[in-house]
């Protein structure tokens, strides 16, 4: 068996993100259509929360490509952020974004272990 690189694993970690957080949130966060995407609520850039499954949500595609002004990591309280409230709560979204701006180094272990705690995840989700 061929052996699994970094970049190989965190495609794979992307991908059950996104199928965790479409299992989770069935219909689109903001309008309630069926959802299509999953949506960071903070960049995927900050590896410290990137596969956190607190720092996403389901979004049709139109909310997610004409309507997520709001949803992304911004100071400002708008319609968009008062979904995302409603759905974690302040405090919890105050602790996504302290964590994000913490730095993260993964190594090819960690990763293999965050497949495998994703994968587990999606199996209760579905």
């Amino acid at each position: 068996m061929r052996k699994r690189t970094k970049k190989s694993v965190r495609k794979s970690i992307d991908r059950l993100w996104s199928l965790c957080i479409r299992a989770r949130d069935p219909m689109c966060c903001k309008c309630g259509k069926p959802t299509r995407d999953a949506h960071h609520l903070f960049g995927r850039k900050n590896l410290s929360t990137r596969w956190d499954l607190r720092n996403g949500i389901g979004l049709c595609a139109y909310c997610h490509v004409f309507d997520k002004q709001g949803f992304e990591q911004s100071p400002y309280i708008t319609e968009n952020m008062n979904v995302i409230y409603d759905k974690f709560g302040l405090e919890t979204v105050k602790e996504i974004e302290r964590i994000t701006y913490q730095i993260k180094k993964y190594t090819l272990d960690d990763y293999l272990n965050l497949e495998i705690e994703l994968k587990k995840k999606l199996e209760l989700l579905s």
